[in-house]
């Protein structure tokens, strides 16, 4: 009975798109987020009216900009992620592909993907910074407009406030600073590198 199999010319043209289509969708979390952040700043900056009663004042918003930052880290480590592991694939087939022939490969040459790596990592290092920056701002306007008060009692709404704020903030930061190893890493893997090495190496060896 003959089987048909996607060739491996196929699977590796469709995932370098999909590896583009994750740093597209990649990009436009960041996008998202920084337009959302600058606008709840802008709102704050713009102030409010004290002789009118709002169920919900203008700065009570700052406390999107954590949320949308602990998002944002979560989409960008799960894009990072699937990144890798696909970039991890195309390896093997280029390893496979190639077994015999001189060409050269982007995925098997240590050259090559350890200065993509590096570009990569900046890449959340920017973004890392981009997240600081906008609770930062986000901080100090509410603490300019009394929504935080730090002479506040221990359990009042300013100080569980604050503490929330400030917990969501650095988790976001550290999420994307260290990467998808970090989130993964919650999860019992210490390190995403060494499993995907540990799978394909006891695939090649049930071979």
């Amino acid at each position: 009975m003959k089987t048909d199999y996607v060739s491996l010319d196929a699977r590796y043209k469709a995932i370098w798109s999909e590896i583009n289509v994750r740093i597209s969708q990649r990009q436009n979390a960041l996008q998202i987020y920084v337009t959302l952040s600058a606008a709840i700043l802008g709102i704050l900056f713009a102030g409010h009216d004290p002789s009118k009663t709002h169920i919900i004042k203008p700065e009570h918003f700052v406390l999107l900009i954590p949320a949308f930052s602990l998002q944002f880290a979560w989409l960008n480590s799960k894009h990072e992620l699937t990144i890798k592991i696909l970039r991890r694939y195309l390896k093997e087939i280029e390893i496979i592909n190639n077994k015999d022939a001189c060409s050269v490969n982007y995925h098997d040459d240590n050259g090559s993907i350890t200065i993509a790596s590096i570009v990569r990592r900046k890449h959340d290092h920017a973004c890392a910074l981009i997240i600081f920056v906008f609770n930062a701002l986000g901080v100090a306007v509410s603490l300019d407009d009394d929504l935080f008060s730090l002479n506040a009692k221990l359990l009042s709404f300013d100080t569980v406030a604050l503490v929330l704020y400030l917990i969501v903030a650095a988790f976001s930061i550290v999420s994307v600073w260290k990467g998808p190893n970090f989130l993964v890493s919650l999860n019992g893997i210490k390190d995403i590198d060494h499993a995907l090495n540990e799978i394909y190496r006891s695939k090649s060896e049930s071979i």
